[in-house]
């Protein structure tokens, strides 16, 4: 799986995981150390110029070297990572490589859906739909 740096999944045995904080996986060792992260887009505190594509070619080149990625999971604002509404574009780019690629696309919208960005679920500002999204 991809998953991006900030991200809190959970912390059951099946998704600590992809849960990007430590200080949860410090009393439960069992994760997967398969999952691949990335920076979120965050334009403040971003590594790159153009935060957005250069994060979306990275996923890009990510799934073009790596044959085992099963898929994407993401928060479509990230939460415990400091709430950060990422770029305009940036789910569309994620539906736009899982398509392309044969991904699932994962929105993991415990915090940001049922209507607390104004509309019942946060993917529908950017007008796509997740293979999956968890609530």
């Amino acid at each position: 799986m991809i998953a991006f740096e900030g991200s809190y999944h959970g912390i059951t045995s099946g998704t600590l995981g992809i849960t990007s904080s430590s200080r949860y996986k410090r009393f439960n060792y069992f994760y997967d150390n398969n999952v691949i992260r990335v920076p979120f887009p965050y334009e403040y505190r971003c590594p790159f110029k153009d935060c957005l594509n250069e994060i979306l070619s990275l996923i890009e080149y990510i799934v073009k070297t790596h044959e085992d990625i099963a898929g994407i999971i993401v928060e479509p604002i990230l939460g415990e990572g400091g709430y950060v509404v990422p770029p305009n574009g940036f789910l569309r780019g994620l539906r736009e490589i899982s398509d392309k690629h044969g991904l699932i696309l994962i929105l993991d919208e415990i915090q940001s859906g049922i209507g607390r960005t104004g509309k019942i679920w946060a993917f529908e500002w950017e007008g796509i739909s997740p293979d999956i999204n968890s609530d």
